[in-house]
């Protein structure tokens, strides 16, 4: 689950809690309540178990926290996700670009999804659009970092923001948490370590359309619900069919198709399959009250192609 807040000064007055979608709570600042910086742990390392709990991430988590601190004890942290799979940098960068924007300018993000911990892959510490970002050097932070401009990078090599005596194989508590406290309480982010010029990308191959005939996307992204979120947005089907409605379109699958693309879960009968915009603003494959990815059998990765017109009965067969 991501939980996305609007934060101010963590002082517990005055704010106001909105309900967002998803049903996450969010806590909008008073307007005039000056900026503060706002450290977001946001920890994509752990192991989920069959009752959707992370194993390990409440003792690892609470130890990030307790890293920070001594040195900032006022800072609020938020736990943004804990269950990105093992080794998925590519699916933790897609959750954490989906997730920053909804936090205030000078929210620190820490993103931790780090097989290569304790080898020779550089620490960073980017600003990119007002926002904070700390966590390895292996694309989970470059798809957020890119997305609203040209990132400001540097390596975390000043030993004076790191715990003495770290861990090869804990960075999370050792390096990136006491970093993020330290930025939290007012240090500047050029004092981390030096200027990088450049930082390794992921990037999430864009779709394409044909005026008239077609839009062809791909799965990017499998959520704990099984649901399959595609690389097509709004305005990509929209350039396609500018003048076709969306009930009147067919989203083509390997072993199915689905005729029409809906506004909610609950537009189709349970069991059924279902396109719809959801909460990142993708195109999202769907089974109602089910699980899209192991029900059709898809993965990351697979051709999604939206076409006008079309028949489909709307149910799941499997492969």
């Amino acid at each position: 689950m991501i939980r996305s807040s609007r934060l101010g000064i963590p002082d517990g007055s005055g704010e106001e809690l909105q309900e967002n979608r998803g049903g996450a709570a969010s806590r909008v600042a008073p307007e005039s309540r000056p900026a503060s910086r706002v450290p977001i742990c946001a920890r994509h390392d752990t192991h989920a178990d069959p009752h959707g709990q992370s194993n390990g991430s409440s003792a690892s988590g609470h130890q990030q926290r307790e890293a920070g601190c001594p040195v900032n004890p006022r800072a609020l942290v938020i736990d943004v996700c804990h269950e990105i799979a093992p080794q998925d940098v590519k699916g933790a960068a897609f959750v954490l670009a989906g997730a920053f924007e909804y936090f205030p300018e000078g929210t620190i993000h820490v993103a931790v999804v780090d097989p290569t911990v304790g080898s020779d892959r550089p620490a960073l510490c980017v600003e990119s659009a007002g926002h904070y970002f700390v966590g390895p050097d292996n694309g989970v932070l470059s798809l957020a970092c890119y997305r609203s401009g040209r990132p400001r990078i540097y390596r975390l090599e000043n030993e004076r923001y790191a715990l003495a005596g770290r861990s090869p194989t804990f960075h999370g508590r050792d390096v990136f948490a006491p970093a993020a406290a330290h930025l939290a309480a007012g240090e500047p982010i050029e004092s981390m370590g030096p200027r990088a010029r450049s930082m390794h990308r992921i990037r999430i191959q864009k779709p394409t359309a044909e005026h008239g005939a077609r839009v062809t996307g791909r799965i990017v992204y499998i959520d704990r619900f099984g649901n399959l979120t595609t690389n097509i947005g709004p305005d990509d089907i929209r350039r396609a069919f500018p003048r076709t409605r969306q009930e009147n379109l067919t989203v083509s699958l390997p072993d199915n198709r689905i005729r029409g693309i809906s506004d909610t879960y609950s537009s189709v009968q349970p069991g059924s399959v279902l396109a719809l915009f959801a909460s990142y603003n993708l195109l999202e494959i769907a089974v109602r009250d089910g699980n899209a990815a192991s029900q059709l059998g898809m993965g990351r990765g697979e051709r999604i192609v939206i076409t006008r017109g079309g028949r489909s009965a709307n149910r799941h067969k499997g492969r």
